[in-house]
């Protein structure tokens, strides 16, 4: 069988020994208790895999072309894509067994504590979307030329163009120790239809391309390229119905929660942030709960609030702690004074540094306050406070 002979198997076991290193030397400490993050490093993992599959791609054509192959196969009823379409299916199902031993390393170690929703199972579906769609890509250019340094050329075509589709704001990344989430999950409905139509288009070229190697169902381009947007808009549909694109959602009646502290935000149209004096006494009220400031987990999701507990919205803020900072940001007037300004920043700076620990803000020296006990954790909090107060 091609995918256990040859250069194929020989790939095989490069691209396992890669998934397999990089399952090893992955870092979990940035890892959000539940399934979301887990998964969603399936995703970005594509970053590496999508970028061999192409390269593969070249050299899984390359190898046929020379030997003459291809040569002989146009002569055949089924021609010459036939015979590329069966190394090309071998060499995918060493790239899915690479993905699922890096996919199921990675679920091995991470704290699955935390809810699993139909939804999250988009990140690794896109991921095997994007792995077949390079591979096509890289046959494709593997059957029309000869020049020796194809592979690395298109392997590093592809892994840029993943990196400047982060840039741009995708939300794709490397597997480094930071995690971004795609905006496909994201409550916004503009995002949701841009990306699934691209994710449609693409998918639609990798099912349109297997299945007229198949040699079954449609034939004509047209019907193809339908067929295959069905099948994928039926799937994503089955996957990310109403009410299931929330990429956390925490269990009904409680928080997201770490050791004694909580705090409950979810994104609601039909709350919006206090302004003023009411805004600073949820941010007294957000503080006291998150004393003493340890890292501190929390979930979006439309839950009922706790005892005390508060939600922050405000538009333009749907980042990780980006409500709490909100609220603080609203509870100052710009330009009140010097030494409110200060004490602004400062318990800012506190309460982002505690709710996200992949904060790349600078630290300030008031951060270190964190150290301390409890009650002296408090009465600083309390003393900002104070001075913020006197701004409204």
């Amino acid at each position: 069988m091609e995918a256990t002979s040859g250069v194929t198997f020989s790939f095989g076991v490069v691209i396992s020994a890669v998934a397999l290193m990089l399952a090893a030397v992955l870092s979990t400490s940035e890892m959000l208790p539940g399934w979301a993050d887990p998964l969603n490093l399936t995703l970005t993992s594509s970053m590496i895999f999508a970028p061999i599959s192409g390269g593969a791609g070249v050299m899984v054509a390359g190898r046929l072309k020379r030997s003459g192959t291809l040569a002989l196969a146009a002569t055949a009823p089924q021609g010459r894509w036939r015979a590329l379409g069966h190394a090309t299916l071998a060499a995918y199902v060493w790239l899915v067994i690479g993905f699922a031993l890096f996919s199921g390393a990675v679920l091995a170690i991470a704290d699955r504590s935390g809810p699993l929703s139909r939804a999250m199972w988009l990140l690794p579906t896109q991921g095997l979307i994007l792995i077949a769609a390079c591979l096509v890509i890289g046959v494709a250019v593997g059957a029309r030329t000869t020049w020796f340094l194809t592979g690395p050329v298109l392997a590093l075509a592809i892994y840029v163009s993943l990196f400047r589709l982060d840039v741009s704001g995708s939300r794709l990344s490397p597997v480094y120790t930071d995690i971004y989430y795609q905006v496909w999950l994201e409550p916004n409905a503009r995002l949701v239809i841009a990306v699934s139509l691209v994710l449609l288009a693409t998918a639609a070229g990798v099912v349109g391309f297997a299945l007229h190697l198949s040699g079954w169902g449609c034939q004509t381009a047209a019907g193809v390229t339908a067929l295959g947007c069905l099948i994928v808009a039926i799937t994503q549909f089955h996957f990310a119905g109403p009410g299931d694109t929330q990429l956390r959602a925490a269990a009904p009646g409680t928080c997201g929660a770490h050791d004694a502290t909580e705090l409950c935000v979810w994104p609601e149209d039909g709350l919006r942030l206090r302004p003023a004096l009411k805004a600073l006494v949820d941010v007294q009220r957000a503080s006291a709960s998150l004393m003493p400031l340890a890292r501190v987990y929390y979930e979006v999701g439309l839950i009922p609030p706790s005892d005390g507990a508060r939600p922050f919205l405000m538009p333009g803020f749907r980042e990780r702690a980006g409500y709490v900072n909100a609220a603080v940001h609203a509870a100052v007037p710009a330009g009140c004074d010097r030494e409110s300004d200060r004490a602004h920043m400062e318990l800012w700076a506190l309460i982002n540094e505690r709710l996200n620990p992949r904060s790349t803000l600078p630290e300030l020296g008031a951060i270190t306050v964190a150290d301390r006990q409890v009650a002296a954790q408090r009465k600083w909090a309390s003393e900002r406070l104070v001075i913020l107060a006197r701004c409204q």
